[in-house]
């Protein structure tokens, strides 16, 4: 027993101040212009909010910082260095070709996921340590006093929601800013989604099943659906992402896509992105003092409309007077009392947003439509993202803009 003391005492004195490595994905993207490549050693240090990383050399398999490549390394460093501000870089002069052209530079945290960008554009020179500050994307705004990217700023609107829920003059577009209309090639049916930061968009995966990126864009700052403001904006469509677990277990199940625009949206008034549910803010389910709200297109006159919407669960949730057919969790239900939706709308992927401490959160996507000949009691279905919200982050961190 005694050994067995003294053997942890000697483990605790070994292991005073240190502390655990950060692993870091570094992803270096090399210039296009004649001879951007080099065969040089580079050298990278990378600085946060509360201190900067040793030295580590970017090595790998291969013949990296070729011409226009991308190369991807991975170091681990146990300096605690908080939010990340900017990132040193050096070469040497060794080998044939020693100049190099460095376009950007991406760094993850493979602790928190988050990817931050860091731009240079321009020749190295030898030798000498270049320090590039972060870049904040377009809902992140940067911390003068740090340098860090603090963010995002998410869930704001400029106007209130209407006192009716439905009837009277059209929803201005500023009045649900992440609300975007999912356009396809073919025409067809109409699809909303909702903007959850300058380059992503979250959907149904019914809308979008079995359609190919290049068949797709979308639309923001409408609203009505056949007619265009000058102050829309319409972005192609680069990829898309269909959870992986759609109708695997039941019909109603994980019913959740996430497009990547080709480019940013520019954050305005009328275009910018809701919030992604909190672990700190409880689902209002079951509490009668609190409603959400959801976006309709009206299929006479294409008008956009909003409707309030208080949340039941799944078990409690009744379908025009009978049960639901079996649901998984990746859902949730909204009960109205009666017809509010009007005579027809369309809003398959229209976003659910709750409002909570001044934001508004992202919590549902329409899944299911509403009959447009039945007056009576309507239980709406919306694919959970509170439920899917892991997987979205996994796909946003695996596919940085780089």
């Amino acid at each position: 027993m005694r050994s067995f003391w003294l053997t942890l005492l000697l483990y605790a004195v070994l292991n005073v101040g240190q502390t655990e490595e950060t692993e870091y994905v570094i992803k270096v993207r090399t210039g296009t212009s004649f001879g951007a490549g080099t065969d040089a050693n580079v050298f990278i240090k990378i600085i946060g909010t509360d201190g900067i990383t040793a030295e580590h050399k970017l090595a790998g398999s291969g013949d990296p910082f070729e011409k226009g490549s991308l190369d991807t390394f991975t170091i681990n460093d146990n300096t605690q260095i908080g939010d990340l501000t900017a990132v040193k870089i050096r070469r040497d002069e060794n080998g044939w070709f020693a100049k190099w052209q460095l376009e950007k530079i991406a760094v993850q945290n493979k602790t928190s996921g988050k990817w931050s960008m860091f731009p240079y554009g321009s020749w190295t020179s030898p030798n000498t340590w270049i320090t590039i500050p972060v870049r904040c994307d377009a809902d992140y705004r940067k911390n003068p006093k740090t340098g860090s990217c603090q963010g995002p700023l998410c869930g704001t609107k400029m106007s209130a929601v209407s006192s009716r829920i439905l009837g009277g003059p059209r929803v201005l577009p500023a009045s649900w800013p992440w609300l975007g209309i999912v356009e396809f090639d073919n025409g067809g049916r109409i699809c909303s989604g909702a903007l959850i930061s300058p380059r992503w968009v979250m959907t149904t995966a019914w809308c979008v099943y079995k359609k190919r990126p290049t068949q797709m864009r979308v639309r923001f700052g409408a609203n009505n659906a056949n007619v265009r403001l000058s102050t829309e904006q319409t972005i192609n469509v680069e990829s898309s992402f269909l959870h992986p677990d759609y109708h695997k277990y039941v019909l109603m199940s994980h019913d959740l896509a996430l497009l990547k625009l080709s480019r940013p949206v520019a954050i305005s008034n009328n275009v910018r992105p809701a919030c992604l549910p909190s672990d700190q803010i409880t689902l209002p389910v079951n509490d009668p003092t609190k409603r959400c709200w959801f976006q309709i297109w009206d299929r006479d006159t294409y008008d956009l409309k909003e409707v309030s919407i208080p949340l039941k669960t799944l078990s409690t949730c009744v379908k025009d007077g009978r049960p639901l057919p079996k649901v998984h969790e990746s859902m949730i239900c909204g009960k109205l009392l009666r017809n509010e939706t009007g005579p027809c709308t369309s809003d398959a992927g229209a976003p659910l947003t709750c409002e909570a401490q001044g934001k508004w959160y992202l919590e549902g996507l329409s899944s299911t439509g509403t009959d447009c000949y039945i007056d009576g009691p309507k239980s709406r279905l919306f694919s959970n993202i509170r439920y899917m919200k892991q997987w979205a982050e996994s796909i946003i961190n695996s596919n940085p803009d780089i």
